[in-house]
């Protein structure tokens, strides 16, 4: 085999099996990050607000930026067939990652 193959190889793997692992993980935690801030006695915390909306916004993000990959190896993507589709799936990706940084950032300014 040559190193192209290889090194192609390798990247399937990892987006295959790491990429997937993380988006799991992540979605389960984020979910019970939700979960858990969302209840009665937590409501109250600005601090658990703010950690809600940034489990929605990496869930977002998650499931906008790596599911396409690991759902690529395998089927047709039909979201890259259409340039509209491709650029609203890019631009949302983008602003959900950018909530999220932002979101976090205010998090830290209303706790100091």
């Amino acid at each position: 085999m040559s190193t192209i193959t290889t090194l192609t190889l390798v990247q399937q793997y990892i987006t295959r099996y790491v990429l997937s692992t993380a988006l799991i993980l992540g979605s389960l935690g984020n979910f019970i990050a939700i979960i858990v801030f969302s209840q009665k006695k937590h409501r109250t915390n600005s601090c658990s607000i703010y950690l809600v909306a940034v489990s929605m916004f990496g869930l977002l993000s998650a499931n906008l930026g790596i599911a396409p990959l690991v759902n690529a190896l395998d089927h047709f993507n039909a979201i890259n067939s259409s340039l509209v589709l491709c650029r609203v799936r890019g631009y949302t990706l983008q602003v959900t990652a950018m909530c999220f940084r932002y979101t976090l950032i205010l998090m830290c300014v209303d706790r100091y």
